[in-house]
């Protein structure tokens, strides 16, 4: 005890570490009388040429069944809008797999977009 007291400033330092520890956040925050506890490190963000490869590209299938994130990949919409879209039946109707697995086909996905492109051309003409 009289060894914290005669150190000015050691109790709070002590005190602050426990409870950033006990946090678990926090670390590299400097407060007026502390040091870092952790250095500050640079880490290269480039990643290697394989890692760019294995990346999988957008590209609509030309068959099959697309899952909802990945039907909104293609389409510039939201959730909100796709839904209140399929209730209007202006957007293609989904397919039920099974009580919790919705999918659009992949082929009325893509003659949907190709409508989409020729009643916004004929529109405009």
């Amino acid at each position: 005890m009289d060894l914290e007291l005669s150190v000015p400033g050691w109790q709070v330092r002590f005190l602050t570490e426990r409870r950033r520890r006990r946090a678990g956040h926090d670390f590299c925050r400097l407060h007026a009388d502390e040091w870092p506890i952790m250095p500050r490190v640079t880490v290269p963000t480039a990643q290697p040429p394989d890692a760019l490869d294995a990346a999988p590209s957008a590209v609509l299938p030309d068959t099959g069944f697309l899952r909802q994130p990945q039907v909104l990949r293609f389409v510039p919409i939201s959730k909100s809008t796709l839904w209140r879209r399929v209730r209007a039946r202006t957007f293609p109707e989904p397919v039920k797999l099974s009580e919790r697995v919705t999918v659009w086909r992949a082929e009325d996905i893509r003659r949907w977009i190709q409508t989409q492109g020729t009643a916004q051309g004929s529109a405009t003409s």
